[in-house]
């Protein structure tokens, strides 16, 4: 057997006995076995997605890895006793087992191993501070300079000079929690230090510090630092180190960015959920259950939101609980939904307290709540949720477990339009338009609507086609109002059917042609129109057979 010297060495061993083998985990293991040493993580992970839906006995070659490594450090590997000891204290490979790693550790440190030791003083660090410290201190003797690092939250009066004497060995880890410390801790000056410091672990190999650069380079306290581009190199560099959580921000920013990135993007995001990261883990789930093209991605996307709905990932719990709301991928069970939009909002998550809420307001499956509906709508508005502050304007606009009050659904309909939301801006130009808190100001009016259009609102685009043919202040424009019925009616809004059938039969703004008018008219009383119904009876008494047909099939 070939004498195993450094950590690559072991990575090159582990991967020589597992290539060929068929259970995904074994790769998995490999992968955070190897983490922050760039040994070949993507290939790993790759075989992994392939295999992952082979039988789940598959067998596995770690044994075969852990027989390796067993007989060298029985002939004395120090190297391997320190992979050893790691691997049963996290469970690669083997179940976790601290009394085994800590055997194997021990082991190691009589053998002269440094990182044995330490592992052995971070244990003893727990229940005995004092041995702690004195065996931190022989790791240092020995030149182990990283022992400072962890070292550091035992002596608290001692804190930051014990990070600082952690990066002289040039540890990634140890320049990483340096540079962490000042960053959050420190002064603004020493915060611009800090940077450089992680800046440098990240390029010495620690995935955490790349995760940590690219999050700075895309949320910056100065937007005007704000840089993409950077922030997805430090992404390709983490994930060349193994870091789940870079593969995880890299899957969705691509996923993000369109179609030609979805393949590449939702590739990432496997990578990543299935090394156990919840945020990958939630998204990777909400994307192939709402766009999956079968059902065997819709059950994937489902098993991928429960397990980060058991990590107590607040997107994971939403997602599952909409799915079960909604009947995606699973059956339609209220109670369920219920429980977990409950468990978000014990949580604190916004998206569950607007849900939970508007459950309660409508009544959808559980009793009807309409006061606890209008406080967690409160508490998600205060939190900057737009849906949520729509509704809570809604509470207000209707007194739902509140006294009605216009002018404070206008302040609220205002709120959540500005921050995006289309039914919002729909609600703020119904309001000027109808006096409702407000004056009339029709022009005010139609810019809501025009802005609600623009975001899709179908009863925005309704609105403004009847505004310009029946509001005379604005003077009429029928071919104007046609043409916002017709992107109405292209979502089967049945009164834009209905409106648009009218302008056909009258030939105002559109060509005349009463058999347009009459298709139009028979669609929206297909729908349920009663206005459609009532003008086919006056206008057509003897449909024609496709006419009767039409009506047949929208009936």
């Amino acid at each position: 057997m070939e004498t195993i010297q450094t950590d690559q060495d072991v990575d090159q061993l582990v991967w020589s006995l597992i290539q060929d083998s068929r259970n995904p985990h074994d790769f998995l293991n490999y992968v955070r076995h190897a983490e922050d040493r760039d040994a070949g993580h993507d290939a790993a992970l790759d075989r992994a997605q392939a295999l992952w839906t082979t039988p789940a006995d598959a067998p596995s070659l770690f044994p075969q890895v852990i027989t390796a490594m067993e007989a060298l450090a029985e002939d004395g590997n120090t190297t391997a006793m320190f992979h050893l000891g790691r691997w049963h204290r996290l469970g690669y490979g083997v179940p976790i087992c601290s009394e085994t790693g800590l055997r194997w550790y021990e082991r190691g440190a009589q053998a002269g191993d440094a990182r044995c030791l330490l592992n052995i003083a971070r244990n003893a660090a727990q229940s005995n501070p004092a041995e702690a410290a004195v065996l931190f201190q022989r790791c240092v003797d020995m030149g182990h300079s990283a022992a400072h690092s962890y070292w550091a939250d035992l002596d608290m009066d001692h804190h930051v000079q014990h990070l600082y004497k952690g990066t002289a060995g040039g540890s990634a880890f140890s320049i990483y929690c340096y540079g962490h410390y000042l960053v959050t801790k420190g002064t603004p000056a020493q915060r611009t230090e800090g940077l450089d410091w992680i800046r440098k672990a990240g390029e010495t190999g620690n995935a955490m510090a790349c995760l940590f650069m690219a999050h700075e380079c895309m949320y910056p306290k100065d937007p005007a630092d704000y840089d993409l581009k950077a922030a997805m190199m430090w992404l390709f560099t983490g994930i060349r180190y193994g870091g789940m959580g870079c593969m995880g921000m890299m899957g969705r920013q691509m996923t993000l960015a369109g179609d030609s990135k979805m393949e590449p993007g939702m590739r990432l995001l496997a990578h990543a959920a299935m090394l156990g990261d919840s945020p990958a883990q939630a998204n990777l789930g909400f994307r192939l259950l709402w766009w999956g093209k079968s059902v065997d991605e819709q059950a994937q996307g489902l098993a991928w939101l429960e397990s980060a709905a058991a990590q107590d990932n607040k997107m994971g719990i939403y997602r599952l609980g909409e799915a079960h709301e909604k009947g995606r991928g699973t059956s339609e069970n209220n109670a369920k939904a219920v429980e977990l939009y409950e468990r978000g909002v014990q949580m604190g998550n916004v998206d569950c307290q607007t849900a939970l809420g508007r459950m309660l307001y409508c009544g959808s499956g559980i009793p009807q709540d309409l006061e606890r509906a209008h406080e967690l709508f409160h508490l998600a508005s205060l939190q900057g949720d737009a849906n949520g502050t729509y509704m809570l304007g809604v509470s207000y606009a209707y007194g739902g477990g509140t006294p009605k009050d216009d002018v404070l659904a206008l302040e609220c309909f205002t709120q959540a339009a500005e921050m995006g939301d289309e039914a919002a801006a729909f609600s703020v130009g119904r309001a000027h338009l109808m006096a409702e808190g407000t004056p009339k100001n029709l022009g005010a009016a139609v810019k809501w609507f025009k802005k609600a259009a623009r975001r899709g609102s179908t009863n925005a685009k309704l609105y403004l086609g009847l505004i310009l043919i029946y509001e005379d202040q604005l003077g009429q424009s029928y071919w104007q109002a046609a043409k916002w019925l017709k992107e109405a009616a292209l979502d089967d809004d049945p009164r834009a059917l209905r409106e648009l059938g009218l302008l056909h039969a009258s030939g105002k703004g559109v060509e005349e042609d009463m058999a347009e008018a009459q298709r139009l008219m028979a669609k929206a009383a297909g729908m349920g129109d009663k206005e459609a119904e009532e003008w086919l009876q006056a206008h057509c008494p003897q449909k024609p057979g496709w006419l009767q047909k039409l009506v047949d099939e929208n009936s």
